[in-house]
């Protein structure tokens, strides 16, 4: 069994990325635990990366990692 958690004030959470400078970090996450895990301690990353990804139809990418452009897929939905 999987489980995540994320431990947070919500009165202190804030997204500081901006258009110009989108790769900024987000403050007020205390904890993360994937799979049980600790991942962040005291806002601190703990080198831990017990994830997986989750791919989900549109990844057409290798089972190695490598990245490649989706596929178009039709839909099954009629468009009339």
């Amino acid at each position: 069994m999987y489980a995540d958690l994320v431990v947070f004030d919500p009165a202190t959470v804030v997204d500081r990325a901006t258009y110009d400078r989108s790769h900024q970090v987000s403050t007020g996450i205390r904890h993360v635990f994937v799979n049980g895990v600790a991942v962040l301690r005291n806002g601190e990353h703990t080198g831990a990366k017990p994830g997986r990804a989750v791919r989900g139809p549109g990844w057409a990418g290798s089972a190695g990692g490598e990245l490649a452009p989706a596929a178009h897929q039709p839909t099954a939905r009629s468009t009339q």
